[in-house]
């Protein structure tokens, strides 16, 4: 089943103090856009269209009186590096087991006087790449939010948020001539595996004689870890221990001479 909603950039204060009543994992999955994804360059006026699965792993049932929460970051990428949007989906009412496709649609220029930061404006790159971060929770009749591992839920918008509640693309728009996206520099999407780890990553990456560094975020943005390569040549297997992080979700940068590549990684012990 499909629902389609208009992105309002309502911020939605979420409920804090008492853990959930009801206990439903909600999984974010993004259909568009997705990694690697070409689109044609954006002119004043023109939707962006944002496709996402809401899948409810159970046990319980997200019902009519529920209120299901997206926040998303990432398509105002001009200054504004830590803004986020939240929108509501009323009446959602999702089974066990079951999932629901929500349409998102972003006009470029579009101004969001409700972000989290205050106003700010639809700015998809031309010619270069972007990303988009998207993450979910829900919240009962009762106004009690989910009991769900991937999020906490006395912040809003959460942060710590990992597992299945959050998803990331990194695309682009026309013909790269720049790499652009929501950290503001130049970035790029790293394949690393395996994802979710345990505590060891590996990814490949064609140096150009430039020396490698690697560092790790949280979802705040706070440094975790960092590891120097040395300079490198040619492509090359890279193997990174995070086994002292905690579980949750982070980012990995890699930087390498005046390029950047990045990818969201999920530690799962």
């Amino acid at each position: 089943m499909k629902r389609i909603y208009m992105m309002l950039g309502m911020i939605g204060a979420l409920a804090t103090g008492a853990y959930a009543q009801k206990t439903a994992d909600l999984e974010m999955t993004f259909l568009q856009p997705v990694n690697g994804q070409n689109f044609a360059n954006l002119n004043a006026g023109d939707t962006f269209k944002i496709f996402v699965v809401i899948k409810n792993n159970g046990p319980a049932a997200v019902t009519a009186t529920d209120t299901i929460k997206i926040t998303t970051e990432g398509f105002a990428s001009d200054g504004t590096d830590d803004y986020n949007i939240t929108y509501t989906l009323n009446s959602p009412a999702i089974a066990a087991n079951s999932s629901d496709t929500v349409y998102l649609a972003v006009r470029q220029g579009q101004s969001f006087g409700n972000s989290s930061v205050g106003p700010v404006t639809a700015r998809f790159p031309t010619n270069s790449n972007d990303t988009l971060i998207a993450y979910v929770r829900g919240i009962d009749g009762s106004g009690v939010p989910f009991t769900d591992a991937g999020y906490d839920p006395t912040q809003d918008p959460p942060v710590d948020v990992a597992g299945n509640n959050i998803d990331f693309a990194a695309f682009s728009f026309g013909t790269q001539t720049g790499l652009k996206d929501l950290f503001g520099t130049k970035k790029e999407a790293l394949n690393v595996y395996p994802n979710p780890t345990t505590g060891k990553l590996t990814f490949k990456y064609n140096f150009e004689n430039t020396t490698g560094s690697v560092r790790i975020t949280d979802i705040a943005g706070r440094v975790v870890l960092t590891q120097e390569y040395g300079k490198q040549s040619g492509v090359k297997e890279i193997s990174l221990d995070v086994s002292s992080l905690n579980n949750g979700m982070y980012f990995v940068e890699l930087t390498a001479g005046d390029k950047q590549a990045v990818s969201k990684i999920t530690v799962q012990k």
